[in-house]
Formats: C-alpha cells, structure tokens, sequence
C-alpha cells in the first residue's frame, strides 16, 4: 500500500508540474496573444498613415497638373499675343513707310506748286 501512496503522490506530483507548466505556458501564449494584437494596432495605424499620406500626394499631384495645364494654356497665349504682336508690328512698319513715301510725294508735289506759283503768269504785269 505504502508503493501505492507513493506512486499516487508521484503521479500527484507530476499533474501537479504538468499543470503548472501548462498554466504558465497558457499566461506566455496569452501574452504573445497580446503582443500580437498590439502589433496588429500598429500595424493598422501605420496601414492608416499610409493610406492617408498616399491620398495626400495623389491630390498634390493632381494640383500640379491642373497647374501645368494652367501653366500650358498661359505660354500658348502668350505666344499667340507675341505672334499678334510681331504682326502688329509689321503691319505698323508697312503703314509707316507707305506714310514716308506719301509724305515724299507731297512734299515734292508741293515745291511744284510753289515753283509754279513764283513764275510770272503770262500776260500780266508783275
């Protein structure tokens, strides 16, 4: 009887060791459980972050197109405005040198008058 004590307190003993093994292997899986889902925050924060600076940049890129766009449509006009410039220009140079060739013609149309205008008329006395 006394070896089946003894057995039973050594068996007693070993669920008593199995048991606590098994309670502290439970607290450490808890634990990690734990840390896992702290993690598992973290890691969707940081998810979040992301996806909210990704959304950030997606919006300054298109700003900086429609800036570009802008940007575009101001070179074009001012190159249409040059080039109607550069015509005005023209167009003002021709009408200044047809003026000078008829300011010519004047002038010299005028000295003829006045040369007839100096010369006795014909038949008066003067």
């Amino acid at each position: 009887m006394r070896k089946l004590a003894a057995s039973s307190a050594d068996l007693a003993r070993s669920i008593s060791e199995i048991a606590s093994a098994s309670e502290a292997k439970s607290l450490d899986g808890v634990a990690l459980a734990e840390s896992v889902g702290e993690g598992m925050v973290e890691i969707a924060s940081a998810v979040a972050e992301t996806e909210r600076v990704a959304h950030a940049i997606a919006t300054a890129m298109e700003e900086q197109r429609v800036t570009m766009a802008n940007l575009n449509d101001g070179v074009g006009e001012l190159e249409r405005i040059g080039q109607s410039t550069a015509s005005a220009a023209e167009q003002i140079s021709t009408a200044m040198n047809d003026l000078v060739a008829l300011a010519a013609r004047a002038r010299a149309q005028a000295q003829v008058f006045a040369r007839e205008g100096e010369a006795p008329v014909a038949g008066t006395n003067g």
